[in-house]
Order: structure tokens, then C-alpha cells, then sequence
């Protein structure tokens, strides 16, 4: 058997709970609606308090031919694709409320058992076509678009690919930069209405009042964009594209609708998953490094090792092996090489793709989890793996912004063209080559970010 080839995918402050969600929708339980069986393929493994995806080269490959085969060969593939995002992830809305409605602490170990087999469908058929495909397929058609107006006016450009619709945070920044401190029952209002924003996973709590109150402090007007999309395609001359275009927009929209979904969603079915960590006398953040098989088997009878949970807290290694998950927690370094994962040289030099053109100079704040926002001080450079509505306070405060993942459709740039803040996304490695305290020029205009010698 050859031997296996593996790529650093994307980074995020996952949970055991939502990594095995991740493995599970390239496996058997998405047959229904994605042919082929990957789940073998993905690795999660410990970094800096992040759980880091390594898939499989020819798996990864084949992966992104089967997304684009199935849901976007045409616009017409696509307008089904994009039907098909908005039915799961109202479904998996719908089963989230219901739990969330529900009397939870008269239902039997049994009958919380099958809600959250129930939930644990719908989360993983949900995730494979959000958080995946539609990943895929936006990354494709923007590189497939974009050599048609690499060389047009960067506002042209932007417009061309501006998100159809605002996500979230953008929208909550705008509301929130109309609201008057003072007003307590508007301040209230807004909180309710977005505190599910911070739910990236179960492990995370809903914002507090306190800090929609800071948000609202520092909201700030969105920009007006240049150009509309109908005068953007009109001095571009490509009329006859606005429909492939229009699509592309949709796309950019599901890169962060997406998550829009998946937090209201676990938003909703936290108290499922609180009840079970009360039945098993452990936190709410613990239960979310339990396996699925570690859950079905506390509410069958079997005991819960709180210390084990603790150990994973801290990094995990989990993967799937003959259809069985498989988490091991502790120093698993040997286990990490034992699959060959290889760690890339660091370079001094980063290029990457123009999120949001400029060019700026400052110093290095890396941003691993929502905890390092509040080290990011105004004229800081923000780095991170990736960026989060969670994010968006410390965004706001930096000079410019940095990411090892992402596109032009990602959120950092999109927000970043909002804001009009310097943004190279897509780097690579950024997190790992610099570190807090480095002086970098941030050259957004080429893709560009390099160290810079400290003058003492």
C-alpha cells in the first residue's frame, strides 16, 4: 500500500464533539446525498489550542472533483446546490429549537439518547454541505471567474464578487452602529437577537450582555461601497455573465451563511447538551470532548472519566480507523508521526492572495483562539489561522489583517473590504512563522507580508 500523503487543510478552536461531525460527513452517513467514503482520510491533530485537519492528498482531490461534479458543474447544478445549503440548514434549525423547547429533565437516558442521535444526523448531513461543499465550490468558481477580471479596477473587482447579501456580523455591525449606548432595551434587543454569534462549537457560551454592550462602543458605519454590482459589470463589460457572477456572489454569501446556521444551531441544542453533562456530573464544556460513542455509552450506563476530558482540553489526536472514531489524548506526538504528517519549513517572507488592497507596517498580534482578541490594541497587525464574527472587535482595532487560511470569499477578506483595512489572506503558515511582538510590513496590494528588523 502506498504510503499516504497528507495536507494541512484549516485550523479551528474545535471541540472532540465537532470534529468527529467533520470526519463523520466524509463517511458513510452522507451516502444519501455525497457518493464515496473519506472519513479514513482526515486527521485532527493538536496546535497552539487549535485542532488542525490534515486530509489526505488524493483523497482531498478527489473530494473537490466529486463536490464540483455533483453540485457545480453549471448555474443550474448550482441553484440546486444552493437550495439543497438552505433546506439542511433550516432543518437543522428546526431540530435545534425543538431541543430547545423541549422539557429535557423528564425525558429518560434513553429518549435523550435518540434526540441526540437525531441531532448528531442532521449536524453531520448539515456540515458536509455547509462548511464543505460549499467551501469547495465558492474557492472553484472564484478561481475560475477571477482571470476574467484579474487586470479590472480593484472596486470593480470587489464588486464583481461582494457577497449578495451581508452575513451577520456585518449586519450586526451596522445595527449596532445606529444604537445609543443609553438605550438599554435597544442594547437588550440586539443581544438577544445575536448572542449566538460566539457558538462556533458546544464548548463555546453565548456573548454576554456585557459584551454586546462593547461591541456596540466600538460599531462603526459600513463603508459605502464604490460601485454596484450593475455599474461594476457595465464598466467591466461583462453583462452577459451576470448570471454565472450573481451565482458566485450567492456563493460568497453561503461562505459565512454557513456558519450562521451551524452557531444558531448549537446555539439551540446547547441545553441537550447540558443536560447530559449534568446527568454525567461534568461541565457543558466537557461534554463537548466526548465522542459520540463515549455519550451513547454514559447514557446506557457506562461511567464518564471527567480526567480524561480535562487531557483533551489541553490537545487530541482523533481520526477514524475501520469506521470507529478514535480520540487519544496526552502527548501524542508519536502517534502524529507514526502517520507521516510532516511540519513545513518557516520562511521569512509571506505571500498570499489581496483580501482588501494597502499597504501598512505594525506590530505582530496573533489571534489562536476568541480569548486573544483583547491583545490586539489599535494599529496592531492581526494574525490568525482564520477569522470569526467573534473577531470582528479586535478586526476593527487593527492595522491590517493577516490569515494562513482563506480566500477572497473568506471572511476576513470580506469583512475587510468592509472596514477598508489592509488583508492578505491565505498565506499558509503565518501563525507559525511570526510571532507576537514582530515588526512585519503588510504590503495588501501584492499579497505580501515580510519581517522587519526591530530598530533599537
Amino acid at each position: 500500500m502506498a504510503k499516504k500523503v497528507w495536507l494541512r487543510w484549516f485550523a479551528r478552536e474545535y471541540s472532540v464533539q465537532y470534529c468527529e461531525i467533520a470526519i463523520r460527513t466524509l463517511g458513510k452517513r452522507t451516502d444519501s446525498i455525497f457518493p464515496g467514503n473519506l472519513e479514513e482520510d482526515l486527521i485532527f491533530v493538536p496546535e497552539n489550542n487549535n485542532a488542525v485537519c490534515y486530509i489526505e492528498k488524493s483523497a482531498k482531490k478527489l473530494f473537490v472533483n466529486t463536490c464540483v461534479k455533483t453540485f457545480g458543474t453549471d448555474m443550474q447544478s448550482l441553484k440546486t446546490f444552493i437550495a439543497l445549503f438552505h433546506s439542511l440548514g433550516k432543518q437543522y434549525l428546526d431540530i435545534s429549537k425543538k431541543i430547545s423547547d423541549s422539557d429535557l429533565t423528564n425525558l429518560s437516558n434513553e429518549e435523550i439518547k435518540e434526540l441526540y442521535l437525531k441531532y448528531q444526523k442532521i449536524a453531520i448531513e448539515y456540515s458536509l454541505i455547509g462548511p464543505f461543499v460549499a467551501f469547495v465550490l465558492a474557492e472553484y468558481w472564484f478561481e475560475k471567474m477571477d482571470p476574467i477580471v484579474k487586470d479590472a479596477d480593484p472596486d470593480v473587482r470587489a464588486a464583481l464578487f461582494r457577497p449578495v447579501r451581508h452575513n451577520s456580523v456585518v449586519t450586526l455591525n451596522e445595527k449596532a452602529s445606529k444604537i445609543d449606548i443609553k438605550d438599554t432595551e435597544a442594547v437588550k434587543k440586539l443581544w438577544e437577537e445575536y448572542r449566538w454569534l460566539s457558538c462556533l462549537d458546544i464548548h463555546k457560551v453565548p456573548w454576554t450582555l456585557k459584551e454586546m454592550r462593547d461591541f456596540i462602543k466600538k460599531a462603526e458605519p459600513i463603508k459605502h461601497p464604490k460601485y454596484s454590482f450593475e455599474e461594476a459589470l457595465k464598466i467591466a463589460g461583462l453583462e452577459q455573465k451576470k448570471e454565472m457572477f450573481e451565482i458566485i456572489r450567492e456563493l460568497a454569501y453561503i461562505r459565512d451563511a454557513r456558519d450562521d446556521y451551524r452557531r444558531k444551531g448549537v446555539f439551540f441544542a446547547g441545553p441537550l447538551f447540558g443536560e447530559i453533562a449534568k446527568r454525567a456530573g461534568i461541565t457543558h464544556k466537557q461534554v463537548a470532548y466526548m465522542t459520540e460513542d463515549e455519550i451513547i455509552g454514559f447514557l446506557e450506563g457506562k461511567k464518564t472519566d471527567a480526567s480524561v476530558l480535562d487531557e483533551r482540553k489541553k490537545g487530541f489526536l482523533l481520526y477514524a480507523d475501520k469506521g470507529n472514531i478514535i480520540c487519544k489524548e496526552g502527548n501524542v506526538e508519536k502517534d502524529i508521526r507514526h502517520f507521516g504528517i510532516e511540519i513545513e519549513d518557516l520562511p521569512v517572507s509571506l505571500k498570499g492572495t489581496v483580501g482588501c488592497s494597502g499597504r501598512t507596517t505594525g506590530t505582530v498580534k496573533i489571534v489562536r483562539t476568541i480569548h486573544d482578541i483583547i491583545k490586539v490594541e489599535d494599529g496592531d497587525i492581526l494574525v490568525a489561522v482564520v477569522t470569526h464574527p467573534d473577531y470582528v472587535i479586535a478586526m476593527r482595532k487593527a492595522a491590517a489583517i493577516v490569515t494562513d487560511e482563506g480566500g477572497a470569499l473568506s471572511h476576513a477578506a470580506i469583512v475587510s473590504r468592509e472596514m477598508g483595512i489592509p488583508c492578505v489572506v491565505g498565506t499558509g503558515m503565518a501563525t507559525r512563522a511570526l510571532k507576537n511582538g514582530d515588526m512585519v510590513s503588510v504590503d495588501a496590494n501584492r499579497g505580501i507580508v515580510k519581517k522587519l528588523k526591530k530598530l533599537i
